[in-house]
């Protein structure tokens, strides 16, 4: 977020909060102050500072100075009385209690004189607005104040605004998953392909390029390939910059020999594991497997387990944060079907093998999820599995087939 102050957030000092006030004039869009009340020196009510933080949250971000006021037209950092042993601690407590809770920091406590203190927190505008008081009251930062909303006009821009980040959330998650199943270059031989796909509606920075074309994010690529490897002896490997992604791959076969009844049967297991983060700063990581079945994909709840949890650490180095949508794609290669790769037609691949759970799925089954965060759920994960039972036709009562 943008700084107020001359220095960068990470280095306020009371100097420097003294040097802005000096020259400010009133408050602006980005800014509010609250001081003691009255001559008496009260702490300011905690209704008035989640007024304040929450007229913020609803525009575009900024700063809550707790401990300035003006007098005479000049502004001055006369503090408040120490309002806690903890006076951070404090004011985070009072700005827990909007809902939702937008992302903030806090600076301080600036010692000053006579043991009165000032704190500053600095407060994003929430993902998916609008924010509100614990009393439902919404209000929204203007130039020199604060006001509530009540305009039905002005409410419904701010929940069309909360729409509109779930609907694009939703559409870079399962536009992630998508793409991403495409990578590999084998798909008339695919059986099934299963992809996680992960989009914040929150982003740190629409400089994307900043964070996904670097270093940081080669390292957890090529981390994440590797844990989804597992024990199969690599046939190739790629990390790469694309025009809009990162992505990553490798592919593995192996061979299986079987003895029926006296001859020997020759069978191969082929797979690629790919990861794919984005431009628009989705995730996405997944599986394919042809031929023969995979063993590591047996287990549909394990695999968008691991999935999601490589996806979301890689979410997080590109800045996504706050409610964050989850798109679970898995495709199948039924009997019958025909792929048509440049001027050839052929099959599709072979079918999972009976007894599994793919055997029984459409040729495309998604389950998608709003979450609170990017952080893995084992329940979410058990209710997607649940969902991919239905897909494939198999009633609660029913024995699982994998078990």
């Amino acid at each position: 977020m943008f700084d107020l102050f001359d220095v960068p957030w990470n280095r306020l000092e009371r100097s420097h909060l003294k040097r802005f006030l000096e020259s400010a004039g009133e408050e602006g869009v980005t800014w509010e102050a609250k001081g003691a009340q009255h001559e008496s020196g009260e702490i300011p009510r905690s209704d008035s500072i989640r007024k304040a933080a929450c007229g913020l949250a609803n525009q575009i971000g900024g700063y809550l100075i707790v401990g300035a006021r003006r007098i005479d037209g000049t502004w001055r950092l006369d503090g408040i009385p120490r309002p806690a042993d903890e006076p951070a601690l404090w004011l985070g407590q009072i700005l827990r209690g909007l809902q939702p809770v937008p992302r903030f920091e806090i600076a301080g406590p600036f010692e000053l004189d006579n043991g009165r203190v000032a704190v500053v927190a600095r407060i994003e505008p929430v993902a998916i607005p609008p924010c509100m008081t614990p009393q439902g009251r919404i209000y929204e930062r203007v130039s020199g104040e604060t006001l509530p909303v009540e305009d039905p006009a002005l409410l419904d821009r701010l929940f069309r605004r909360g729409d509109h980040a779930r609907s694009q959330a939703e559409q870079f998650a399962r536009r992630a998953a998508e793409k991403a199943i495409e990578i590999p270059d084998w798909i008339p031989e695919r059986s099934i392909s299963l992809c996680v796909g992960l989009a914040s509606v929150g982003r740190e920075t629409d400089d994307i390029s900043a964070r996904l074309f670097t270093e940081a994010i080669h390292d957890m690529v090529v981390e994440g390939i590797w844990a989804l490897h597992g024990d199969y002896q690599p046939q190739g490997f790629d990390v790469r910059p694309a025009q809009d992604a990162y992505i990553g791959t490798i592919d593995s076969a192996r061979n299986n020999h079987f003895d029926t009844d006296g001859e020997t049967v020759l069978s191969v297991i082929r797979a690629s594991r790919f990861i794919r983060a984005n431009w628009d700063g989705s995730v996405a990581v997944g599986l394919w497997s042809a031929d023969d079945f995979a063993p590591s994909t047996a287990d549909p709840e394990a695999l968008i387990a691991q999935c999601w949890e490589i996806g979301s650490k890689i979410n997080a180095q590109l800045g996504g944060y706050g409610p964050t949508y989850l798109s679970v794609r898995v495709v199948v290669a039924k009997s019958g079907e025909v792929e048509v790769v440049g001027q050839q037609a052929r099959a599709a691949g072979r079918p999972p093998p009976p007894g599994t759970i793919y055997a029984r799925l459409p040729a495309l089954t998604i389950v998608g999820r709003l979450l609170d965060t990017a952080e893995p759920d084992s329940a979410v994960v058990e209710s997607i599995g649940r969902e991919i039972q239905r897909a494939g036709g198999r009633r609660a009562d029913e024995p699982d087939p994998t078990a």
